[in-house]
């Protein structure tokens, strides 16, 4: 089906994020990292990490974990076990699915103003700028839409310097044209974004990476979201392969004090790095020319290698403790 724009039906919003300056090329990383509740375990053993300027869009069921791991990036929530870093120089913005304020009987006006000290000349002029005007400042924010709550909301927000933005469902609910002034905010942002969306729109214009939350674990597609839907499509159809069938590595079984000795940790891991590239390249040029059946085993390929590297990693530092 051939993609049409979005009519845009509101005029653009006059704010943008305040940039929180350069971040580091690695924004959060997840080492070995599980949490459950109960009996049920929605992250095992996750080694992943989310890179400087990345755009993921965390995709699975409902109650698979994915506020859970919003969470834990933010401190509201700890592992288990395992270690989640967030950088130092990291400043996170976090819009939730359910928005609250401390005090919902203060004003918009007073909600601003106590927030951040504001004159209330200058938190007028700046609440303009995300329609609220005039009589509007002072409405208490219990009586305020839930499109009027993501502005008052967003207004907060981007008065900090931010290069790190978490959205938990952010256009759900809202009308349109409240969503509109949402995804202009979302346009105008240049740093990291990691986001849970059931809004088609939402998913195609922002998505660079997928995390596909599934029974404890996360598989990571480098692809946008239209692109993601085709693979999987691609993969439901597919024939049942036995083991036998495939003609994919093993994942490596040997423990760490058996790996080779000979040859440094150093050369084994820039091997391995470099054979993953090499494969990240193939998979792009699959996706480039629509080869969608190459891709499941070339994905399994991938995760193989990137244990590999993890391993490497952990008998490199063994050796140097």
């Amino acid at each position: 089906m051939e993609k049409v724009d979005k009519p845009n039906t509101t005029k653009r919003m006059e704010e943008d994020f305040n940039s929180g300056g350069y971040a580091a090329k690695v924004i959060v990383a997840f080492n070995s990292v599980k949490k459950q509740y109960g009996s049920k375990i929605l992250l095992q053993n996750l080694n992943l990490s989310i890179s400087r300027n990345d755009s993921i869009a965390l995709v699975g069921e409902n109650g698979c974990g994915k506020s859970t791991l919003i969470k834990l990036i933010t401190g509201e929530e700890v592992s288990d076990s395992g270690i989640v870093t967030v950088s130092s120089n990291v400043k996170i913005a976090y819009l939730p699915q359910i928005i609250t304020f401390e005090n919902e009987e203060a004003t918009v006006l007073e909600t601003l103003r106590h927030a951040y000290g504001l004159a209330e000349e200058k938190a007028r002029s700046i609440l303009a700028g995300f329609k609220f005007r005039a009589t509007e400042v002072m409405k208490k924010v219990s009586s305020l839409s839930g499109g009027e709550k993501s502005r008052l909301k967003l207004c907060l927000l981007m008065q900090n310097q931010v290069n790190f933005l978490i959205l938990d469902e952010p256009t759900n609910h809202l009308d349109i044209e409240s969503r509109e002034w949402v995804e202009d905010a979302v346009s105008d942002f240049d740093g990291t974004m990691l986001f849970v969306s059931h809004d088609r729109y939402f998913l195609n214009k922002f998505t660079s990476k997928i995390w596909s939350m599934k029974d404890g674990t996360i598989t990571e597609f480098n692809c946008g979201f239209d692109e993601y839907i085709q693979i999987i499509e691609h993969q439901e159809q597919e024939p049942i392969i036995t083991p036998a069938e495939k003609k994919i590595r093993p994942l490596p079984t040997k423990k760490v004090e058996s790996l080779p000795k000979r040859v440094p940790y150093e050369v084994l891991i820039s091997e391995a790095e470099n054979e993953l590239q090499e494969l990240i390249k193939i998979i792009e040029t699959e996706l480039r020319h629509k080869e969608y059946g190459k891709l499941k085993p070339l994905y399994e390929e991938k995760i193989q290698l990137e244990e590999r590297i993890e391993l490497l990693y952990r008998a490199w530092a063994k050796e140097h403790e």
